[in-house]
């Protein structure tokens, strides 16, 4: 057990953004929190993203934070609930949720959408809390959460790749077409 850790996602986020490549198109970055932190990674290399979270209050402080980053040109901001995502089918070539899903409670139904919204040669990347990130970031252990996003993410998508980081696994689900 480590003592006294101190929990820091910066590497875990950024190994999710270099997943992103040049040619990604458009972006969808689902419960962007009140730090919208992916977009502003993403945002800060050049990429283009709407940010999207149910809470107006996320929203104004996700939007006070992208504009002292100097970001806010480059994220549109929408407040949507990412169980009825209003957006038309095959919409965004990268959907991401970074520590999103661990807050929702119909998952299967939000990870039906972002499959919807996901062009065929796009992707859905899904990154939330290990037991470690769970226990160092004070949230409730619970061991099996990974496995069922993992088991919802197989039955809407052929290819489900899992990759551990420091404090997240992150789940890379394409609808077909690459690699």
């Amino acid at each position: 057990m480590v003592k006294n850790e101190e929990y820091d996602d910066k590497q875990d986020r950024e190994a999710i953004v270099r997943m992103v490549s040049r040619s990604a198109g458009k972006i969808l970055d689902v419960g962007t929190g009140d730090c919208c932190c992916m977009a502003q990674l993403l945002a800060k290399k050049g990429f283009r993203v709407t940010a999207i979270d149910r809470s107006r209050k996320n929203l104004k402080a996700a939007r006070k934070e992208a504009r002292r980053e100097k970001v806010n040109s480059l994220i549109d901001f929408c407040r949507a609930d990412a169980i009825r995502l209003p957006f038309p089918d095959k919409s965004f070539n990268v959907i991401m949720a970074f520590n999103t899903m661990h807050h929702i409670r119909k998952r299967a139904e939000a990870i039906k959408e972002m499959r919807r919204v996901c062009a065929n040669r796009g992707k859905v990347i899904i990154a939330d809390l290990t037991p470690r990130g769970r226990r160092v970031s004070g949230h409730k252990k619970d061991n099996k959460f990974l496995d069922s996003l993992e088991t919802i993410l197989n039955s809407y998508f052929p290819r489900v790749e899992r990759i551990k980081n420091k404090y997240t696994a992150t789940f890379v689900a394409r609808p077909g077409g690459t690699r």
